[in-house]
Formats: C-alpha cells, sequence, structure tokens
C-alpha cells in the first residue's frame, strides 16, 4: 500500500468520525429544543390581571410557558422602567404554576416576597415584577373578590406564599440575566 493511499483512508475515517460527531451533536440540540415533559402541557386558563384598575397594563392570557420583560423577545411584554428585559419565566408543569426570577435587577415578589428560587404559584397571588402589579386569576375573573363576595368555585386562593415550598430549579434551566 502506497502512502497516499493510506493517507486517503485516514482522512476518510478522520471524515465520517467529524461527520458522526456532528449528528450526535445536532440530536442533543434538537432534544434540548423539545419542552421537558409536563412543561406547558394542558395549562389551565390562566390571566395575569393588573392589580391595580388605574394601571395602563392589559391582562394577559397565558400559555404553558411565559416570559415576561421589556425585551420584544417575551411573551409578556411589560413596557415599564422597573421591569429588566427578561425578568421572570412563568410556566405550567406537573399541575401547577411556577415562577422563575431572571436575574431582573429590581426582583419578582409573589405576596410581597421576594423571590430568590422558582416558586410554585397558585389563583389569587399577588405577582410583582419590578414596580408592575398583578393578580393571577382564573379566565373571566376580571376583578378581584369584594369583602363579602363569595367566592369562585375551584381550588381555593391562597394569600401567603411564605408558607409554600420553593421548588429547586434545574440547573439547564438558566435564562437570559440583565439589569
Amino acid at each position: 500500500m502506497t502512502p497516499a493511499i493510506v493517507f486517503l483512508i485516514v482522512r476518510l475515517a478522520l471524515a465520517a468520525l467529524l461527520l458522526a460527531m456532528l449528528v450526535m451533536i445536532l440530536r442533543e440540540l434538537r432534544r434540548g429544543l423539545r419542552p421537558a415533559p409536563g412543561v406547558g402541557a394542558e395549562a389551565p386558563l390562566v390571566c395575569l390581571v393588573p392589580e391595580h384598575a388605574q394601571e395602563d397594563q392589559p391582562s394577559f392570557v397565558l400559555a404553558g410557558m411565559n416570559t415576561i420583560g421589556r425585551a420584544p423577545g417575551n411573551t409578556i411584554l411589560l413596557d415599564h422602567t422597573s421591569v429588566s428585559s427578561y425578568h421572570a419565566r412563568l410556566a405550567f408543569a406537573a399541575g401547577n404554576w411556577l415562577l422563575e426570577d431572571l436575574g431582573s435587577r429590581n426582583g419578582t415578589r409573589v405576596n410581597g416576597v421576594e423571590l430568590h428560587e422558582p416558586l410554585a404559584v397558585t389563583l389569587g397571588d399577588r405577582l410583582q415584577f419590578g414596580g408592575i402589579g398583578f393578580r393571577l386569576l382564573a379566565q373571566g375573573q376580571d376583578r378581584l373578590r369584594a369583602p363579602g363576595d363569595s367566592p369562585p368555585a375551584g381550588p381555593p386562593l391562597t394569600q401567603d406564599a411564605a408558607d409554600r415550598t420553593a421548588v429547586p430549579a434545574k440547573p439547564d434551566e438558566g435564562g437570559a440575566r440583565d439589569g
């Protein structure tokens, strides 16, 4: 066998190895783009409703996965200086709405408690992104209950975030962070 033939065989083997590695990388990337099991699946009809009627904010019907911030790529756009470009993530997973701050400068709060790790939120909770406050309400429940109103059908409204257990974040779920 001549050196030219050996060199050609080595080059073809290296090219095949490179192609196999490229195929493996593309498979991993494609797998990473699929939603995790249970994330965003069959989310109930829920809205973020501005807490104060005088605020110039619309209500937002939530999808299974929502990002909140000032940047155009977010599913919920909040044009306010206290809201970061990529402020928070609100997703429905395993039967719960999970709220996660994405490293925002002015913080995310649930019922007045600053969020430091992902937390399960429920209907009636007050969610605050920077200086903008919302209530998490069932779709069609367009106002907060006044004292004396009968409660809506469905799960009880929870008002205290401090007694709930936070859900640990997965290491690969980091969001874009800015101030």
